[in-house]
């Protein structure tokens, strides 16, 4: 959104306190614009980058205000005022009413915060809304001689998450990745300073399912860091967590946290009741009863050709599967087995992995969550217990 003109008259109305207008006091208009490109680093899960490379073009403000503090004890103090664009120049003006020859530091501050946001009556402590894009400016002298051509810039940080390609990240519908992270709540632009401490949560909820395998940017948000080293914290569908160290989040710059976002990145924590929870919903149903196909030994037989059995094999285990035979197919590394997945009772579950010469055999149990290999069985690898 655009301030309208306004006239002559509009511009130069009285907006001084602490001060009589009259002999002494000069009018002064700033013409002010903001530079909205912005500084490009990287940095991963498991190292920062602090390459600089090309910058890039950036959002741009909705609301632009200004202020003219002095510490001279009879000089004119200005409230925050407005700035009114100019068609012409493009540019948002700023006029104050000063008294002469004082010394003044001149605060310019722009942000697009939405129209619920409170209008900052301070410009040494201004209100910030997590999520914004921020501009300031300031500067130093009396009203005949301070320069009046002015250029705001970032004081945020714009951080982008990328996944970086390495494995297949697969998120399915509604599944929410979120990011918190360390969020400075106010800013004095007068001593060029995120203040204040809060946390700030960003959330991304997928529209569909997906299989990204390739390096693909997630979503990026601004933050107003209070420091240059901070812990970013990750977490995927609420359960399955990721902190990056020493972030280096500074103003004017755009960083990118890139790394693995799939469930392969063995950073991901996951807690023990999350993997039960997810064995016990792919293979139960809510009441608890099993949701495979019951046979004459009242077991309950997951098929691959069956969407639990696939779901399980693939999303659960992580494991390929290659059709085309009566049991269940999988390839582990560059061998093939047969995998049979079988509800036991309503609480519990296995998995017989065995190899096609049928000397190696592996058992899984799910419900109880523990595993027992058979004739010195070697589990490979890359064998994933869970995934998402």
């Amino acid at each position: 959104m655009l301030f309208a003109a306004c006239t002559n008259e509009d511009i130069l109305q009285n907006t001084t306190t602490g001060g009589v207008e009259g002999a002494g006091t000069i009018s002064v208009t700033f013409s002010a614009k903001v530079d909205n490109s912005i500084d490009v680093t990287g940095s991963g899960a498991a190292k920062v980058a602090s390459t600089r490379v090309t910058a890039d073009a950036d959002e741009s403000p909705t609301r632009f205000y200004g202020q003219a503090i002095s510490s001279e004890a009879n000089a004119v103090q200005s409230e925050v005022v407005e700035g009114v664009l100019n068609p012409t120049t493009n540019k948002y003006e700023f006029s104050f009413h000063l008294t002469s020859e004082a010394s003044y530091t001149y605060m310019f501050w722009a942000d697009n915060a939405d129209a619920g946001a409170s209008v900052p009556t301070d410009l040494t402590a201004v209100e910030y809304t997590p999520g914004c894009i921020a501009f300031t400016a300031k500067a130093s002298g009396t009203p005949e001689n301070v320069s009046t051509d002015i250029t705001l810039k970032h004081v945020v940080t714009k951080v982008t998450l990328q996944h970086d390609g390495s494995n297949l990240f697969r998120p399915r519908t509604n599944d929410v990745l979120a990011i918190s992270l360390p969020c400075a709540n106010s800013y004095n632009v007068s001593m060029g300073a995120a203040t204040g401490s809060d946390t700030q949560h960003v959330t991304h909820t997928f529209g569909s399912n997906a299989s990204i395998g390739k390096a693909v940017s997630i979503f990026s948000f601004y933050n107003l860091a209070t420091s240059n080293a901070n812990s970013v914290t990750l977490s995927f569908c609420n359960d399955y967590t990721l902190t990056i160290s020493n972030v280096n989040l500074q103003a004017n710059t755009h960083v990118t946290l890139q790394g693995d976002l799939s469930s392969k990145n063995s950073s991901w924590i996951v807690p023990e009741e999350k993997r039960k929870e997810v064995f016990r919903l792919c293979l139960f149903d809510e009441n608890g009863f099993p949701k495979g196909e019951q046979t004459s030994y009242e077991n309950f037989e997951y098929y691959a050709d069956y969407d639990i059995g696939r779901f399980f094999i693939d999303k659960i285990l992580n494991i390929e599967y290659i059709g085309g035979y009566v049991t269940q197919p999988v390839k582990i590394g560059d061998d093939i087995y047969d995998c049979m997945i079988t509800a036991v009772n309503e609480y519990a579950a296995e998995m017989v992995i065995t190899k096609r010469n049928y000397e190696n055999r592996y058992v899984l149990c799910f419900g109880t969550m523990w595993a027992a290999d058979e004739k010195n069985f070697l589990l490979p690898a890359d064998f994933r217990f869970y995934d998402w």
